[in-house]
């Protein structure tokens, strides 16, 4: 493992534990201020209800963002912002009434103050509601703090919180373990308190910077050259995708007239059973003239991809057989998109394996193409770049990964820019180029924001002759909430704009079509 990705780990896990002290902190102090008989009724109640509620709102709100584990608990998703609400109001009330010390109390107010305007913004987006950019700024506040107190792959994901604190309203049992505690407390939450400040003016920016993309304007292909879809299901194993993600997602897919779908294969699931499911699942939308990217997701967002031994990349290549002679899908990705980057080792490590991959998938079906995958514009990803554009490639096609980082809209248009000077290196070769797992975070910058990032993306896209299909990430909420459709079944505008850009290009491409002579 390479230092970077080491002390991302630690960084990682270190403020997922702070969170869990400070929430099993929350709940001792609430337990000890209950048997505090000279408190106030008022301070009793807020302050065991604090207690109460911290716990099960944490568990409500990290669980609740993914469709696979939050269709039970959508219904609860205010508990978080209540619960920051009134672990507030105890600190106000419990600092004002003079039952804990001022300095303490003051940093602990101006803490929850931070979190519940965060967790009450979110709330208004995941409602479906639009607030304004100062609000929306106060979200990717958080999502900007916890990239640089985490990681960045912890921003986006509901798991990962800044809790709500309960002030200590009553003397510390042990005047030195109890100084020493509180002590930690306060330092825990004024590094935090300060991240979550110094990120609100940036935070601004880059909310603020998704707007030149809702002035973007589609160019017409009429040769109907150019796919628009999403990826389906979380990572499928086992018999295949589960029921309400197959009725979900192909449901969004005819519903919005998607022209490609995705879906990813987890390493080591490939069988009869899974691939008949997948071809079943997507036999709809594949009729109505939709092309199926399948990607083998070794390594998806975890690393370690890459076969270790002869026998590895022999297990890889029968995977891969199988689902493209199984499922045929018009294009193979046959590695995670996220996996190359977190490759500890030189660029160069993958191609023997892409070469074998591609070399297997055109063998079981000359038809399939095979894309190679990059996340970024690294000089790894620069070296297979060239690679795969050589004459002596068997790659067909390259695919960016297209996700807005806590940089908003600037970062989006920043990657943009860079795969339109890389494609120029291809100009007049046959080398397609997608853009893969497109996509924004609607928790962080609101639906609007991600609607425009996705719109910039498809009218790129338009532009550039290279191009063959956009694939948005993804058709619902898996793992984290970024997809087309909510936990409770709302389609977010992004999804309605897909659709009209679909509808769009088939207009364009209908009024292209030569019309027949009267004979």
């Amino acid at each position: 493992m390479s230092a970077g990705v080491s002390a991302s780990v630690v960084a990682t896990t270190a403020h997922l534990a702070l969170s869990i002290l400070l929430i099993v902190w929350t709940i001792l102090v609430a337990g000890r201020i209950a048997r505090r008989r000279d408190a106030s009724a008022t301070l009793l109640m807020i302050s065991g209800l604090g207690g109460l509620l911290i716990a099960p709102a944490a568990f409500v709100e990290g669980m609740a963002g993914s469709v696979t584990t939050g269709r039970a608990l959508s219904a609860l998703v205010w508990l978080w912002p209540a619960t920051c609400l009134v672990i507030l109001l105890q600190a106000v009330y419990a600092t004002a009434r003079g039952y804990v010390g001022r300095p303490l109390g003051t940093v602990i107010v101006v803490y929850d103050l931070l979190v519940a305007a965060m967790a009450l913004v979110r709330y208004d987006i995941l409602l479906g509601g639009a607030p304004i950019e100062p609000l929306v700024a106060m979200s990717a506040a958080g999502a900007r703090a916890l990239d640089i107190a985490a990681s960045a792959a912890a921003t986006g994901h509901p798991f990962f919180l800044f809790p709500p604190v309960l002030a200590p309203a009553v003397p510390a049992r042990s005047r030195g373990l109890g100084v020493l505690v509180r002590s930690g407390v306060a330092i825990v939450i004024t590094v935090w308190s300060t991240l979550l400040l110094l990120a609100i003016a940036p935070a601004w920016r880059a909310a603020t910077s998704f707007r030149p993309f809702a002035r973007e304007r589609l160019q017409e292909r009429p040769a109907g050259d150019l796919a628009i879809g999403a990826r389906l299901f979380s990572v499928v194993d086992g018999l295949g995708p589960q029921d309400h993600a197959v009725t979900r997602d192909v449901s969004l897919a005819r519903e919005l007239g998607l022209t490609a779908l995705s879906v990813f294969i987890a390493p080591g699931a490939a069988s009869d059973a899974l691939t008949d499911s997948l071809a079943s699942a997507v036999e709809g939308p594949r009729q109505a003239g939709a092309v199926l990217i399948a990607v083998l997701a070794a390594g998806d967002d975890r690393g370690g991809a890459l076969p270790a031994d002869a026998a590895g990349e022999a297990r890889l290549a029968r995977e891969i057989e199988l689902i493209v002679r199984r499922l045929r899908p018009e294009y193979l990705v046959p590695v995670a998109p996220a996996a190359i980057a977190a490759h500890p080792g030189p660029a160069t490590d993958w191609i023997p394996y892409l070469r074998s991959a591609a070399d297997v998938a055109h063998r079981s079906r000359p038809a399939t193409r095979v894309m190679l995958p990059l996340s970024g514009f690294s000089s790894a990803d620069s070296t297979l770049y060239v690679w795969a554009r050589g004459p002596a490639s068997p790659i067909d096609a390259v695919g960016f990964r297209l996700r807005a980082s806590v940089h908003g809209g600037a970062g989006v248009e920043a990657r943009l820019l860079a795969a339109e000077r890389w494609m120029r290196l291809t100009a007049g070769s046959p080398m397609e180029h997608w853009l893969l797992e497109v996509g924004a975070w609607p928790a962080v910058f609101g639906d609007h924001n991600q609607e425009r990032a996705i719109w910039g993306a498809l009218a790129w896209a338009s532009r550039q002759p290279s191009v063959r299909g956009v694939v948005v990430h993804a058709a619902a909420d898996y793992g984290a909430p970024v997809g087309l459709r909510t936990v409770s079944g709302r389609i977010r505008p992004a999804g309605v704009r897909m659709g009209a850009a679909v509808r769009a290009f088939d207009e364009a491409a209908e009024r292209a079509e030569p019309v027949p002579a009267i004979r």
